[in-house]
């Protein structure tokens, strides 16, 4: 009887330790860390190959999307990503809207910080942010400034070069010309342009970065980019809190120096 009283007691205790051991602090249910928190990644989903809305997935999908991806494993976030268009852009900048927001901005004398649109079809300005703070800004992710296309074997090697020779340059980019440029011809897209060199019409194609990707496509290997970029445009992320930015930025520097960056780039813009 005195033994089973005794066993008794010691399941009582066990029973109370047990309780007691349950409403103590459980690690796994801890308050998130400010890195667990997911950022608001602001995108356009109508900008191929960036960043566009996959119509069998219905998600999100691009170059932005894969490189902000490796970015935010690098520097331990989660993302959610939110798109806009063009006009919510000018609105969501001036109030940080977003943690983060995928624009791009180029450099003058007097406001060397600007964001300007354009129509892409057409080439008409549409309207411009500018900042004095270079920080906005991470390091660029893209240039999308207007680069010459020439052939593998022509003697132009860089705008130095172009006068003289027979010259074409997309519609939508004319209003970026360099200033004193003349090009014999316009054209309104990107196929029209690139049969045009192919067929030696031109002898050089002024386009941005982009679009020359589309050319070097359709004309094949016996052509390349050329020199160095006639004028800057970079495709960049707009990012508000200095902390993060700073994060992101050391993440784009090792993604460029140990390769992943060539590679994600390749693989969004082949040239064959």
């Amino acid at each position: 009887m005195e033994k089973n009283k005794q066993i008794s007691i010691a399941l009582q205790i066990l029973i109370v330790a047990l309780i007691v051991a349950g409403c103590g602090p459980r690690d796994q249910e801890s308050e998130p860390t400010e890195s667990s928190r997911a950022l608001q990644i602001g995108v356009p989903d109508d900008f191929p190959p960036f960043a566009y809305l996959d119509e069998q997935s219905n998600a999100l999908d691009g170059f932005y999307i894969d490189l902000m991806n490796e970015i935010a494993e690098d520097i331990d976030y989660q993302v959610d990503y939110v798109s806009f268009d063009v006009e919510d852009r000018m609105t969501s900048l001036e109030q940080c809207t977003y943690d983060a927001l995928f624009t791009y901005y180029s450099e003058g004398e007097d406001e060397p910080y600007c964001v300007k649109y354009y129509d892409r079809d057409t080439g008409r300005f549409l309207y411009e942010i500018c900042s004095d703070e270079e920080d906005i800004f991470t390091e660029p992710v893209f240039d999308l400034g207007l680069v010459i296309v020439t052939a593998r074997d022509s003697d132009i090697r860089d705008v130095s070069d172009l006068d003289g020779h027979r010259q074409g340059i997309l519609e939508a980019d004319s209003h970026r010309a360099p200033p004193g440029t003349s090009f014999a011809t316009r054209f309104l897209d990107v196929d029209s342009l690139s049969q045009a060199l192919s067929d030696g019409q031109i002898d050089a194609a002024i386009v941005n970065h982009l679009d020359a990707y589309s050319v070097l496509q359709r004309v094949g290997k016996e052509f390349v980019i050329t020199g160095e970029p006639i004028t800057e445009q970079f495709l960049s992320i707009a990012v508000c809190d200095t902390e993060l930015r700073q994060g992101i930025n050391e993440a784009l520097t090792e993604m460029k120096s140990n390769g992943e960056y060539s590679e994600l780039q390749d693989a969004w813009f082949p040239t064959e």
